[in-house]
């Protein structure tokens, strides 16, 4: 889910909006919703949770609403400035490249698709885990720098400095690169945990997330809602 932390504006408080909302809409804190088309508006809901990767995106919802509970108003964080903290792309079990530093890029995106080439250049890899026989020389906890990314290549896709080639079991976080376009996982998620993936190859209308920072310690990416999605800031 999205946790709100700051405002690049330099705002000192959380920028926050009252929406009109229909009693049936079932959404959560941290969610990202859309504003409905003006048709829609007038049957008596103006925002609703977030169907598709690309649209019209409203803001982040600030507090629960849960369906049938009798609220027809709720606070989003509407500023298109503001940044949310969403969690690291986890990887499953690594399979080996062919030489040191070099990653299994349909392991590490862990079920996203593989994206285009250079998506990932100048992001970073922080290792989660080490099997017993792991023969990387970095540690758990370590952070490698993503020096290039080729999506053809499932085996090798994803080029690091030498640490020692992966094996099976090791796994990691990955870093999107700071000022990278990216887009959420599928939005049909029932507990509303959205966070962030990356785009097929050659698809720039699904990205509507822009990459602000790393907060490495804590395993989390921060993110904003990009221009052309938010509703201040110009429609699709």
């Amino acid at each position: 889910m999205f946790e709100y932390v700051y405002d690049l504006s330099g705002c000192a408080y959380a920028v926050q909006g009252l929406e009109d909302v229909l009693d049936a809409n079932d959404i959560r804190k941290g969610e990202l919703i859309k504003l409905l088309a003006p048709a829609a508006s007038v049957l008596g809901g103006r925002v609703t949770s977030l169907t598709a990767t690309y649209t019209s995106i409203a803001g982040v919802a600030a507090e629960d609403k849960v369906a049938s509970d009798g609220k027809v108003r709720m606070k989003i964080y509407k500023s298109p400035s503001a940044c949310f903290k969403v969690n690291a792309i986890e990887t499953a079990a690594l399979t080996a490249g062919s030489g040191a530093g070099t990653w299994g890029s349909t392991d590490l995106c862990s079920g996203t698709t593989t994206g285009s080439d250079e998506l990932l250049n100048g992001g970073k890899i922080k290792i989660k885990a080490k099997t017993a026989l792991s023969t990387m020389t970095v540690g758990v906890g370590d952070v490698i720098n993503i020096t290039a990314y080729d999506a053809v290549s499932t085996a090798n896709g994803i080029i690091t400095v030498a640490v020692g080639t992966p094996i099976t079991g090791d796994t990691a976080y990955v870093f999107p690169p700071i000022g990278g376009k990216f887009i959420i996982p599928a939005v049909t998620d029932t507990d509303h945990n959205m966070g962030i993936a990356w785009p097929a190859a050659s698809v720039a209308a699904g990205t509507c997330l822009i990459v602000v920072d790393h907060d490495l310690e804590n395993n989390k990416v921060i993110v904003k809602v990009a221009a052309n999605v938010h509703q201040f800031s110009g429609h699709a």
